[in-house]
């Protein structure tokens, strides 16, 4: 099956927070879903914490950066090594609602940008 939706997380130093992102995706991802990190030369223990997490979920791809390249470029990045028809830019601290990959592959298709709303963890919009 072809990859339909890629969730593309650029990264520098966010290893405390990155596990949330990845669980979130995996939680609900389907075989049309890959994850892409593109880590920005972090000197956390970023690459560690994503090797692991590719141990258990094989569509996690990961490309670390020789050098840091800004957040701007490290975004193009990981956007161009993304294989879906779709990308899904999510912040590296960030965490993708329950039900939020099912209720979107629909309806992807329609249109060629999709805007997802944000919901804080205090439960205002």
């Amino acid at each position: 099956m072809s990859i339909k939706l890629s969730i593309c997380i650029p990264t520098y130093n966010r290893a405390a927070f990155l596990g949330e992102a990845l669980d979130s995706v995996i939680r609900q991802a389907t075989d049309e879903v890959e994850i892409v990190v593109s880590d920005n030369a972090s000197t956390d223990n970023t690459e560690a914490l994503v090797r692991e997490y590719q141990a258990r979920f094989p569509r996690i791809r990961y490309h670390r950066n020789p050098e840091n390249l800004g957040a701007d470029r490290n975004y193009l990045k990981v956007v161009e090594l993304a294989e879906g028809e779709y990308c899904w830019l999510l912040g590296s601290d960030d965490a993708i609602a329950e039900g939020a990959i099912a209720a979107l592959l629909p309806l992807l298709g329609d249109a060629d940008l999709y805007l997802t709303d944000e919901i804080h963890p205090s439960g205002r919009d």
